[in-house]
């Protein structure tokens, strides 16, 4: 039966109107044309004929009351739009309940790829538009005239005029209209009309013309009347409406008919439609079928449509007028019967809607309340939330709450909309389920209640008895419940420990249960849910190769054009939280961009603080915080007051801001803002995790014992988690404290115990990456040879710039030259190999600025160094092109910069031993202990390995150079060994002065020096 509400009628014996079909073709311009006036204006009749003599393909949709159900609507329009596209058209855009937040999106990517593959030229025409609930369509079909192809034409249909939301469409000619003025039968019309009906008569035809004002219903009634033997003539006076004036004729028609004829019409009066077959079972009469097609024929307020068979429809002014005779004339126990019988028949022909309302109308509750519970189920699962609660709410409301199922299925139609209701309507039904000692029903319940909790994000307080209960039940024989039963609970109370208690030792247990469950065989809808609260899970474990897995596995299923738009969001989320929490910059903007492009916009929607809240995230955890800070801003707009943990979130992020910006009073006070929502959250992770970022903020601010009883405090809410992120985190700020007071020591062993567990489990981020807190921990460790390796490749992951004045030789630079002894460039550690000519001049161009110190070389002193003869064009042509490939050589376009005329190589990228072996001088210079001394003895002799630039001596100045750092070389050498000499080191003296000379057989005090020595020792 639903092919009726997208079959075309049948126009056999339509009286053609050459003047409105001349109308619409002026209007082939517009990309839409709409057409109203009265009922039994015509409307129908006029568009059917027209696009019939046109013969374009045609998409016909009977707008009715079921289309306020957008979830209904698309199913069917996607449907009709099947019909008339080729195969190749394949899945179209699902509707579900969370895109009525911002309709005109949905629409507009809906028709784009819908109208793609409609057949050129084509027609479509939404038929009785007014029926659908207020301006609900009106969005619908300003974007589909905007998306619509030239060749294509929209026709509507309506006892209403055009929205004003189509003002601008009118305005540009878009949006034709015909209206009831236009639509009304002229004189030469009637006069047509008349001769076809067999009764013209020029003074009749001039009556009708005024009394009828054109109105082609009352025109019809008359000459039908005319038809029986009856006088034409037009008793009323205009004034009356057309409904009155359509009953007063059809009631005189009606009593014309034969007895049975009669009866066959009222029996069908209930039924919106019916085909041929059912009018007999309804009527018991086998000769219904024909009176209803000899109706039909006549065009007598009857259509035929195809579908699965011949479908029937009475115009809707004949059938207000059979329904109202029905009520008056029938008895009471018949009427009842009749109504009974049609609910029947539509329920038969799967219209569950027209039968509930009928069931309603007779207070068949009992009935009502069958097809709610058969039909709930996938009613919700196609989003068809708005029609099951529309017929859940046409039964009393005792009824309701006598009814624990009616309940459930209420809760899940505001499961996403209102989670807070939604969870107030499951709680009440829970003890029905428990009265009738259902496992299955009330961990389903349960199970949602959780649910409910985590999409309302605010007040964990009432979750933990629900924990205990699903605990309970889950242990009484959850393993021989349905898996998707399973799933879905598991689910539920993963996220609630997650959420509500973190200390746990259960949380791992259910993790690894929800792992197996996620490898079943569940629908795409459960299975994203799944996934999303095993990221969560694993992300905040700092697991982020099991995180990988999980998404790669359901990537398959999220990729399904038919999968859910929510589901789709939601497991873009979960990709956009796991990029975020492993510090992918580049992967989480592209999936940030993806979402903003298909996402749901507009209105406020429960996940769009998420989505911008884990992008912010990867943006703070990776340095890019101008596109953050503008991100920030736009988030007052968009986070919903009554989601406290988003309000946590927010807070959070800012003071992450902050403290990137250099500003930790500020930061604490954000952070501080964040722990005061925990009243309104009750979440002890949100709480423990704004903690940490207290503690962040009072270390980096000196309040040191308050940041650690705040990371001993957060340590404890989340033990349960058993997270090796958590404790990486937890050690750096407490390595920071500790570093901060000048105990090295203990700074030194927590760091071991930090950078090995880092190790171990891979991990290249924190809760919260402060590279002005990383930094220095990574100085420490390196000079501590703690984990030196793994510290190396965090430093290089994380593009950690080295510390103002740093020199270590040990810091991974991103740049390493050494040009004392042996000329080496390592790039990202990696030694570079020189075996072609074409480098020779971008060398010797590096040479040249190492010899003059590598800063601040004038560039026009490089140039004659290296084209002596050139001429000017020539030397800046040879300049640029060697400046070029030497920074293509570092692999660092910014290694080496050029600035109002001076060269020099970046410090904040280049490590260069002359640079760190003048900084060490500056050291020597001051040594005064022992054990300084042979520290920084070791670190001279590593940094000094011989001449500089030993072997170019080309150039003079190299070997200028040369002579200025051995005497530094030597200088160093000399004050360390006096140090140690005075200190009753004279053997480790004389070690260092050997070593030395080992290193620069050029060095002219030291041999002197060293015989002095020897000698006092013998």
């Amino acid at each position: 039966m639903a092919y009726a509400k997208i079959s075309v009628p049948r126009f056999s014996g339509i009286l053609q109107r050459p003047r409105l079909f001349q109308l619409l073709d002026e209007m082939n311009g517009a990309a839409a044309i709409w057409v109203s006036g009265p009922p039994g204006a015509g409307k129908t009749s006029l568009v059917g004929s027209y696009l019939e003599a046109a013969g374009a393909p045609v998409l016909w949709y009977h707008v009715d009351r079921s289309d306020s159900d957008l979830s209904s609507f698309f199913s069917y329009f996607s449907e009709a739009l099947r019909q008339i596209c080729p195969p190749a058209m394949g899945t179209l855009p699902r509707f579900a309940s969370e895109q009525t937040c911002n309709l005109p999106l949905f629409y507009s990517n809906y028709f784009r790829r819908a109208f793609e593959y409609l057949p050129a030229p084509c027609v479509i025409v939404l038929d009785d538009y007014h029926q659908a609930a207020s301006n609900i369509l009106d969005h619908f079909l300003k974007a589909a005239i905007l998306e619509l192809p030239s060749f294509a034409r929209i026709f509507i249909t309506s006892r209403t005029p055009a929205p004003s939301l189509l003002a601008r469409e009118r305005a540009n000619r878009s949006l034709g209209i015909v209206d009831w003025s236009q639509l009304r039968f002229d004189v030469e019309e009637i006069t047509r009309l008349c001769d076809t009906a067999g009764v013209r008569d020029e003074n009749l035809v001039a009556r009708l013309s005024k009394k009828t004002l054109g109105w082609v219903a009352g025109l019809v009634l008359l000459l039908e009347r005319g038809r029986a033997g009856n006088r034409v003539d037009w008793p009323l006076s205009s004034g009356h409406s057309p409904g009155a004036i359509f009953n007063y004729f059809a009631e005189e028609i009606f009593e014309l008919e034969e007895q049975k004829s009669q009866k066959i019409l009222l029996s069908l009066a209930f039924l919106p439609q019916y085909t041929g077959k059912m009018a007999m079972e309804i009527t018991k009469d086998p000769g219904a079928g024909a009176i209803v097609e000899e109706l039909s024929r006549k065009n007598f307020f009857t259509d035929k449509r195809n579908g699965p068979g011949e479908i029937y429809r009475f115009h809707a002014l004949f059938r207000e007028f059979l329904v109202k005779k029905a009520r008056a004339g029938l008895p009471a126990e018949e009427l009842r019967q009749l109504q009974k019988a049609s609910a029947q028949l539509m329920e038969q022909s799967e219209e569950y809607g027209i039968a509930v309302d009928l069931y309603r109308e007779l207070e068949e509750f009992s009935e009502l309340e069958r097809i709610v519970l058969q039909q709930a189920d996938g009613l919700i699962a196609r989003a068809q939330t708005e029609t099951i609660a529309r017929w859940i709410h046409g039964l009393p409301y005792a009824w309701i709450e006598a009814s624990p199922e009616l309940l459930y299925w209420l809760a899940k139609t505001e499961f996403y909309t209102d989670p807070l209701r939604a969870r107030q309507l499951l709680e009440r039904s829970y003890p029905g389920f428990v009265a009738s000692k259902s496992s299955s029903w009330q961990i389903a319940v349960v199970s949602e209640i959780l649910h409910c909790y985590v999409n309302q994000q605010q007040n964990f307080q009432g979750a933990d008895s629900w924990i205990d209960r699903i605990e309970d039940l889950l242990q009484q024989g959850g393993q021989n419940l349905p898996v998707a039963l399973q799933a879905n609970a598991y689910c539920g109370l993963l996220a609630a420990l997650m959420f509500r208690q973190p200390h746990r030792q259960t949380l791992s247990d259910c993790a690894h249960r929800l792992t197996i469950l996620l490898h079943q065989d569940l629908e795409p809808k459960l299975k994203i849910s799944v996934a999303a609260s095993l990221v969560e899970h694993y992300a905040w474990r700092g697991q982020f190769a099991i995180c990988e897995d999980v998404l790669a596995h359901v990537r398959a299923v999220a990729e399904q054009p038919e999968l859910a738009p929510l589901s789709r969001t939601i497991f873009g989320l979960s990709r956009l939280q796991y990029f975020a929490w492993s510090a992918d910059y580049p992967a989480a903007k592209t999936e940030f961009a993806a979402m903003k492009q298909g996402a749901i916009k507009g209105r406020r929607f429960f996940l769009h603080a998420a989505i911008l809240l884990h992008y912010i995230h990867a943006c703070l955890s990776t340095g890019h915080l101008q596109e953050a800070d503008a991100l920030l801003a736009e988030l007052d707009s968009l986070v919903d007051p009554r989601r406290s943990m988003d309000l946590v979130l927010m807070h959070m992020m800012r003071s992450w801001s902050l403290l990137l910006h250099g500003n930790p009073v500020a930061a604490k006070k954000e952070a501080q803002r964040a722990l005061a929502l925990y009243a309104d959250s009750a979440s002890a992770k949100t709480y423990a995790h704004s903690l940490f970022a207290f503690a962040m903020a009072c270390a980096i601010a000196g309040e040191y014992e308050t940041a650690a009883d705040a990371v001993n405090e957060a340590r404890c809410l989340l033990q349960g988690m058993h997270s090796p992120l958590i404790e990486f985190h937890a050690l750096l700020i407490e390595s920071h404290v500790q570093l901060q007071q000048g105990r090295r020591a203990a700074c030194r062993q927590l760091l071991q115990k930090a950078f090995l567990k880092a190790r171990q489990e891979g991990l290249l981020n924190t809760l919260q990456w402060i590279p002005e807190l990383v930094t220095p921990l990574c100085v420490e460790a390196l000079d501590a040879g703690i984990e030196a390796v793994y510290v190396t490749r965090l430093i290089r992951a994380r593009q950690l710039d080295p510390p103002d004045g740093c020199d270590l030789s040990n810091w991974p630079w991103p740049v390493e030259i050494r040009a004392l002894g042996n000329f080496e460039i390592s790039i990202e550690g990696e030694l570079l190999h020189f075996t072609h000519k074409a480098q020779k001049k971008p060398l010797e161009f590096l040479k040249l600025l190492i010899a003059h110190g590598g800063r601040n070389i004038a560039a026009e002193k490089v140039a004659d160094a290296l084209w002596p003869d050139a001429d000017g064009d020539a030397a800046q042509n040879s300049f640029d092109s060697t400046l070029h490939r030497l920074r293509k050589l570092l692999r660092r376009d910014d290694a080496v910069t050029l600035s109002e005329g001076k060269l020099a190589l970046n410090p904040g990228l280049c490590w260069l031993d002359i640079w760190a072996l003048e900084k060490l001088a500056e050291q020597t210079a001051v040594a005064e202990s022992a054990e300084t001394a042979e520290r920084l003895g070791a670190q001279l002799l590593h940094i000094y390995r011989g001449t500089l630039l030993s072997g170019d001596t080309e150039l003079a100045m190299h070997t200028q150079a040369a002579a200025s750092h051995r005497a530094i070389f030597e200088r160093s050498l000399m004050e360390l060994s006096n140090v140690l000499q005075l200190t009753g080191k004279t053997e480790q003296a004389i070690a260092l002065l050997e070593r030395g000379m080992e290193h620069d057989a050029g060095v002219k005090l030291l041999p002197a020096l060293l015989k002095n020595l020897r000698e006092r020792v013998q």
